[in-house]
């Protein structure tokens, strides 16, 4: 087994700000498509990046499998489930890999923080 990680909270500020950068695109495209399942995910693959990402670890195999099915990764948040990373990294012309398992454990008050961060971002969007 690799190493672990646990993840318990997102970054609300970082979130709000992405949500706001995405609706605001969607707007630009005549779209204004936005969900929160969605903008959820693409926040927690980010703050996976961002944790694992370190000492020269790069995300060998991730993203490609959720960005294909995005519920996967929702359904691991809202059951505080865990995902495998696969890392490698070049040292001394060699390829190291490693997995790293991630943990989510958001509270259930967490939870709710990050629906009203999505809720309240996109409210103050649509009043501007």
């Amino acid at each position: 087994m690799g190493e672990e990680i646990v993840l318990k909270e997102l970054d609300k500020v970082k979130f709000a700000e992405d949500i706001d950068e995405s609706f605001r695109e969607d707007n630009i495209n005549q779209s204004c498509y936005t969900n929160f399942r969605d903008s959820l995910v693409e926040a927690l693959i980010g703050t996976i990046r961002e944790v694992v990402q370190i000492d020269g670890w790069k995300v060998k195999a991730f993203e490609e499998k959720f960005e294909e099915n995005k519920e996967e990764i929702f359904n691991v948040f809202m059951n505080n489930g865990q995902v495998a990373v696969l890392l490698n990294k070049v040292d001394e012309s060699k390829e190291k890999i490693k997995k790293v398992i991630i943990k989510l454990d958001f509270t259930e008050e967490e939870k709710k923080r990050i629906a009203e961060t999505y809720i309240n971002t996109l409210l103050k969007v649509t009043l501007i």
